[in-house]
């Protein structure tokens, strides 16, 4: 069946859409067809931290991505090139330790940008009561933020929501004996705490704030709750489809 005639068969009510809404809901989970739709976020990202001269920089500014480099320094890793090969890495032990098929699915992967979309709306609503364009700076031209936006979204979603959510989730039924469901509600209300927390000083770059905290806090609960029903591809996606989106916002009002 064709990509298209698959995707209007789906919208229908009938036995075969639902079988296919099924089949997609798994697959959009799969460790391959994440990688595959995360990967190329990350190659624009080192490429554009590449072009603009930020690559390898401490001033890059991104929290998951330092967090990486650091915790690779202590094995004797260094270099622009590490992080990206990590997060390859990572991606590829989780495909193999999930025994997962190398199949993709091409239908997979472009359900997967319309979900990003689509889920990234109620994080930019959510992001209107929060945040004020007038309130945050310009800084770096409009190519270094646009890859910051790429880098930070999928980074963070490795650091935050495929690591800190999977291995809190993992303790809490291994350990606490948690029923499942309430093991990823704790999980994800933690990972989100920490997500909003270390934006700020000591650990990031950022000055405390009420507003700002409450806002990561509540958008990385959001975030948590798709990874943990549409996988970290989509996670991924709504990420930095929002951050792109608000990058583009702040030079649309600056200008």
């Amino acid at each position: 069946m064709a990509g298209p005639g698959r995707w209007l068969t789906m919208l229908s009510a009938s036995a075969e859409a639902r079988r296919l809404r099924g089949r997609y809901t798994r697959e959009v989970r799969r460790p391959l067809h994440c990688l595959l739709f995360v990967a190329p976020l990350v190659l624009l990202y080192e490429l554009g931290a590449l072009v603009t001269g930020t690559q390898g920089s401490p001033a890059r500014g991104l929290l998951a991505h330092s967090a990486i480099s650091g915790l690779l320094v202590w094995f004797g890793l260094s270099g622009a090139w590490v992080p990206p090969v990590a997060f390859l890495g990572a991606m590829l032990v989780w495909q193999r330790v999930a025994r997962d098929p190398w199949r993709v699915q091409g239908w997979v992967l472009t359900g997967m940008v319309g979900e990003s979309l689509v889920l990234m709306l109620p994080l930019a609503v959510l992001a209107g009561f929060f945040w004020s364009p007038r309130a945050v700076g310009l800084g770096a031209g409009l190519l270094a933020q646009l890859s910051s936006a790429l880098g930070a979204g999928a980074y963070e979603e490795l650091v935050f929501r495929l690591l800190l959510v999977s291995g809190l989730r993992w303790l809490c039924v291994k350990l606490l004996r948690l029923w499942r469901p309430l093991a990823t509600g704790v999980a994800i209300a933690l990972a989100a705490f920490a997500f909003a927390l270390c934006h700020f000083e000591p650990i990031g770059a950022d000055a405390f704030a009420w507003r700002s905290f409450w806002f990561r806090a509540v958008a990385g609960v959001y975030l948590g709750v798709v990874f943990a029903g549409r996988g970290l591809g989509v996670a991924t996606g709504c990420h930095v489809t929002h951050n792109v989106l608000r990058v583009l916002l702040r030079h649309g009002w600056a200008g």
